[in-house]
């Protein structure tokens, strides 16, 4: 159903789209003559492993035995922390390696540097995600309609400088949608470095709704992305 279906493809998408913010911080560091670590090592990075040629079995068993081990015992930084609460309890539920193949080539051919791919690969998410609730009879757990979040953003009407907190994150929509609210006013640089990380704060003790909603953040064009904490 859309439920795992969009579970294995978030955490796909996360890798690739986090493989670009790595390749963002790493030139920024270099232009400003820093070093740079990266958090998800070369060896275990998305270009190396979906360019090795692996497909079937092969795939799957370098996945379930290499790569998700890997990634849920990273630690030594807060990124690295998050990335192992991320990846804590995910599974591949593809048991072909040959549609993993393609679903990969399907990733890797979006264009996130592109505007018109980054958008709409926001708003199909979004649909999955309001499909995968109605899908489930758990709507409500998790996605409320955009339209409604919206409304309520606009009513409270936030400012920058104020905090936004959401003890039950869900899919993010209670963050996303002020986030976008105060990004599309005339901000500075300084402005948009407080709004990413010193004002949206949230909670979520589910792990599916957990990799859901920090997906459906970095989706609308948080970079750095914005974090947020799983509870126990």
């Amino acid at each position: 159903g859309t439920t795992k279906y969009l579970e294995h493809f978030s955490w796909l998408l996360f890798l690739r789209v986090f493989e670009e913010l790595e390749n963002e911080r790493e030139e920024e560091a270099l232009i400003d003559g820093k070093p740079f670590q990266r958090v998800i090592d070369q060896e275990h990075s998305w270009s190396t492993w979906t360019r090795a040629g692996n497909t079937g079995s092969a795939l799957i068993q370098y996945i379930q035995g290499e790569l998700l081990p890997y990634l849920q015992e990273l630690a030594g930084s807060p990124t690295a922390d998050k990335i192992a609460q991320i990846f804590t309890g995910v599974t591949t539920v593809m048991k072909s390696g040959y549609v993993l193949a393609e679903v990969v080539d399907v990733i890797n051919k979006v264009d996130f540097h592109g505007s018109e791919d980054y958008h709409a690969m926001s708003v199909i998410y979004e649909t999955l995600l309001a499909e995968m609730g109605t899908e489930a009879g758990w709507s409500g757990e998790f996605y409320t309609p955009r339209p409604i979040v919206d409304f309520m953003t606009w009513a409270v009407d936030p400012k920058l400088g104020e905090t936004v907190y959401d003890p039950f994150a869900g899919s993010s929509g209670f963050l996303i949608s002020p986030y976008e609210f105060l990004k599309d006013n005339e901000i500075t640089v300084a402005d948009l470095e407080r709004l990413q990380h010193e004002t949206l704060f949230g909670q979520e003790s589910g792990e599916l709704p957990f990799l859901l909603g920090t997906m459906n953040m970095i989706l609308h064009g948080s970079r750095p992305p914005i974090w947020f904490e799983r509870t126990p």
